[in-house]
């Protein structure tokens, strides 16, 4: 019986033990944000001393795929952003939804746009970190705004990535905000 065991054993010893080569990804590289679009990032200056004008956020952006020998350029534009919004009918049933545009940041009143020096993942890297200096505005007194932007690559061998990390959200005020998990 310890002759069948141990013949069992090595044989299985001898034919379970291939050397195998480890596969690597294969296909186009693509890049996006690090989190879904569904999700906005939210900042308020409410906490900042009133001497604070300027803050710098910076946003990630990633790529997947093989590594490059050379720099790798993409485009970050401003989009509206749209939230939905419940239809209630009287008598407090949800009847649908509709589309409802968010205030939007302006350039060069509550953000500066992003240097195009910046919108560029370089060389042997899989990530770009793109400044985005946001202005306090005296409008923020009052509102929240809404800065969506959305990826354009524009280097040949990039695509766009999963859609919904395409697009990246930021909210911007001078109130106080109530926390994400509200």
């Amino acid at each position: 019986m310890k002759r069948i065991i141990y013949t069992a054993l090595i044989l299985l010893w001898v034919t379970g033990c291939s050397k195998n080569e480890m596969q690597s990804y294969e296909g186009p590289s693509y890049m996006e944000f690090n989190a879904s679009s569904d999700f906005a990032y939210r900042y308020s200056f409410i906490d900042k001393p009133l001497s604070t004008t300027r803050d710098t956020l910076f946003i990630p952006v990633y790529l997947t795929g093989e590594l490059s020998d050379r720099d790798r350029y993409f485009n970050m534009k401003q989009v509206e952003d749209k939230m939905q919004v419940e239809i209630i009918d009287e008598f407090g049933t949800i009847t649908g939804y509709r589309d409802s545009l968010l205030p939007q940041a302006e350039v060069n009143v509550h953000y500066l746009a992003p240097s195009r020096d910046e919108m560029v993942i370089p060389a042997q890297k899989t990530y770009a970190l793109v400044s985005l200096i946001i202005l306090r505005d005296s409008s923020l007194i009052r509102k929240e705004v809404s800065i969506r932007f959305r990826l354009e690559p524009e280097d040949p061998e990039l695509i766009g990535g999963e859609e919904k990390r395409m697009e990246t959200v930021y909210r911007i005020t001078d109130l106080l905000t109530p926390p994400y998990y509200w």
